[in-house]
């Protein structure tokens, strides 16, 4: 499997019975590197199944042309950056990154990686000593994410995949609830969601489940996926959800009937029941405009209720409410807080 993508490339860097045999990969890079800029390379290895050996040569060559011999030899040449002498490369289930940094002579147009030790200086081990077969009898290794730049967080921070989310569906009903969901294959460690207008409007999970809107309206989703490395990347689907009002037997409606006054407000706002609803108790519930519950107050059976919604608990913005008689039937609307 590839390490991310849909390919790998592989190379042998050590045969058993042929001497200084090794293969080699090779590229054009997509610019002439800059004169005295220190560059950072990096990619990643991973011993192939079924292969007899392991062993601990492998580096990379930045040269002005490609360079190629008329034999199976190894290359004569130095690698600017290599894997540490000894350090035989053993994952199999994993993958092994293979970094470093050189200064460039500003001529370096092609870069090769393979083996550019002599046989007598790799060292090799053996893996499987069951394996016979004369085509498995050497060290093979897959080669992946191949990155090089000024700047080694530019290879470590590749966006692997593109950062993606989806939800079980982009409109509900008024008071239902969702789930959002990450493909599997992306590899960030922690995310922080934002629903504008859910309960609750923030989760830290990597598919959270039960997301409700209680307002209809249409609102944003942001997700921001952190790595262990710092590396982030953010998506921000406008007006991913749109919440239709409820069609229950207690209709949801705007408030018409029921009067919720002075908008805007400095401080205190009424509640205002027609004759009709004086016999109903109820709830009043406010949320901010991120669809965060901010304040749940009782509502008498009575013709007015007044609420004081103080200077430091509810700053000046838009609010939402939602009103619930004791009948199931609701009351939605907004209201604005002047400071």
């Amino acid at each position: 499997m590839p390490r991310t993508g849909k390919g790998i490339a592989g190379i042998a860097t050590w045969y058993e019975n042929i001497a200084e045999l090794t293969e080699y990969i090779q590229v054009k890079l997509m610019d002439t590197l800059k004169q005295g800029n220190d560059y950072y390379i990096q990619f990643y290895v991973s011993l192939a199944d079924s292969f007899k050996y392991a062993s601990d040569r492998i580096g990379a060559h930045f040269s002005d042309t490609g360079i190629h011999q008329n034999s199976w030899f190894h290359f004569p040449y130095d690698p600017q950056v290599e894997n540490d002498s000894g350090n035989v490369l053993t994952n199999k289930t994993g993958w092994t990154k293979i970094s470093g940094t050189f200064n460039s002579q500003g001529v370096e147009t092609y870069l090769t990686i393979g083996n550019f030790e002599a046989d007598s200086n790799t060292v090799s081990i053996t893996m499987d000593s069951s394996i016979t077969k004369p085509e498995f009898l050497h060290a093979y290794y897959y080669i992946d994410d191949i990155c090089v730049a000024l700047d080694s967080m530019d290879c470590i921070c590749q966006k692997l995949y593109a950062l993606d989310f989806y939800s079980d569906t982009n409109v509900i009903k008024q008071d239902s609830c969702v789930n959002y969901y990450i493909d599997e294959n992306i590899r960030y460690d922690h995310f922080e969601w934002q629903f504008e207008g859910g309960i609750p409007a923030t989760d830290t999970g990597r598919s959270p489940s039960d997301i409700c809107y209680s307002v209809p309206g249409s609102y944003n989703v942001i997700l921001i996926a952190t790595d262990t490395n710092g590396c982030t990347d953010t998506i921000r689907r406008y007006q991913h959800m749109t919440v239709s009002p409820a069609d229950h037997t207690g209709s949801v409606r705007r408030s018409e009937v029921v009067k919720v006054y002075p908008n805007p407000s400095i401080g205190l706002i009424q509640v205002e029941l027609p004759p009709e609803l004086h016999h109903l108790n109820g709830v009043f519930t406010l949320f901010n405009i991120k669809g965060q519950k901010v304040l749940q107050t009782t509502l008498t059976g009575k013709q007015r209720n007044d609420i004081l919604l103080s200077r430091n608990n509810y700053p000046t913005g838009t609010y939402l409410y939602q009103m619930e008689l004791d009948d199931e039937s609701k009351y939605t609307g907004k209201v604005n807080l002047m400071r």
